[in-house]
This record gives structure tokens, C-alpha cells and sequence, in this order.
């Protein structure tokens, strides 16, 4: 059974930044699992552009008090790129934009 790296959404209670992902950066090999845990009130849009995880882009709700979606990095060799979560049509910051890492 391949790993789970688990990405956490959870509201601030901050004005300007009202919701975050932790960790903001998940490292994946392939076949590994990444679960989005979208632990806010309100539904949360998780996506991904195309040939990060797959061939396809990847635009999934993930609903809120404790939904969870995952995808499997089904692609390898080293990739980085940036990922979205909307929480309420806001997003969700992690420093910056949050991160995938895909290692060898």
C-alpha cells in the first residue's frame, strides 16, 4: 500500500488570510497518496494543473467538517508546482502559494 501524505485546510480566524494548507510543502514518490483534509465549516475546491500529479488537471470539492479527496502521483521523475484550495471562493495561502514535490 503506497504512502498518504496528508495537506491540512483550516481557518485562521484571520481577517487577511482567513484560511491555510498545512504542510506547504508535500514531497511525493510515485504512487504515493495526497489527501486533501479540509477541516473548515464550508466546502473547499482542491486543484491541481496538469502533469503534476497525472496527465489531467485535477479540480475537486473537498467538503468541509472533515471531507477528504486524494490522488496518487501516478507521474515520476522531479516535479514542482504550485496547487490552489478555495475555502468560500477564498483562498488558502501556506507562506505563499502551497507546493508539491515530486522526488525521484
Amino acid at each position: 500500500m503506497a504512502n498518504t501524505q496528508r495537506v491540512y485546510v483550516y481557518a485562521t480566524g484571520d481577517v487577511f488570510v482567513p484560511y491555510r494548507v498545512f504542510p506547504p510543502v508535500t514531497i511525493l514518490k510515485k504512487n504515493e497518496t495526497m489527501e486533501v483534509v479540509n477541516t473548515t465549516d464550508v466546502d473547499a475546491l482542491w486543484e491541481v494543473p496538469p502533469g503534476l500529479l497525472d496527465d489531467g488537471a485535477i479540480n475537486e470539492t473537498v467538503p468541509g467538517k472533515g471531507g477528504r479527496k486524494s490522488k496518487d502521483a501516478k507521474k515520476d521523475g522531479l516535479r514542482v508546482g504550485a496547487y490552489q484550495v478555495s475555502v468560500g471562493g477564498r483562498r488558502a495561502h501556506a507562506h505563499s502559494d502551497p507546493r508539491i514535490i515530486i522526488d525521484l
